[in-house]
């Protein structure tokens, strides 16, 4: 008797999963403060809707490959381009090891700098 290997199935991972492990990402990152539209929302609207504040965050599937682009809000005083390419490289990564996701492109647009 043969030991066959039969394929069971295949696990598809949606584009608001990315966006909510991007978000996830974000918030753990240093030197990162959110991302934007109408961060200074975030008060009063974080109580009644998480989603608010993924609207930075978009992604888009592109054969296989996943391009992810980010309004980006900085904290005052870090590199923005040190924490740009940090935040890209971590996001690439953890796409890749928790959702085995196959980042094509992350697109970090500056937005804002947090004066907090």
């Amino acid at each position: 008797m043969d030991d066959e290997i039969v394929p069971l199935g295949g696990i598809s991972v949606s584009n608001d999963a990315v966006v909510d492990m991007v978000h996830s990402i974000i918030s753990q990152s240093y030197g990162a403060d959110g991302t934007s539209p109408l961060r200074w929302f975030k008060g009063f609207f974080g109580m009644l809707n998480t989603d608010f504040f993924k609207k930075g965050i978009r992604a888009k599937t592109v054969g296989s490959k996943v391009i992810i682009d980010l309004d980006l809000v900085i904290e005052e005083g870090v590199n923005p381009s040190e924490v740009a390419s940090a935040l890209a490289d971590r996001i690439e990564y953890e796409l890749d090891k928790y959702l085995s996701v196959d980042v094509g492109e992350v697109n970090i647009h500056l937005k804002d700098i947090s004066r907090d």
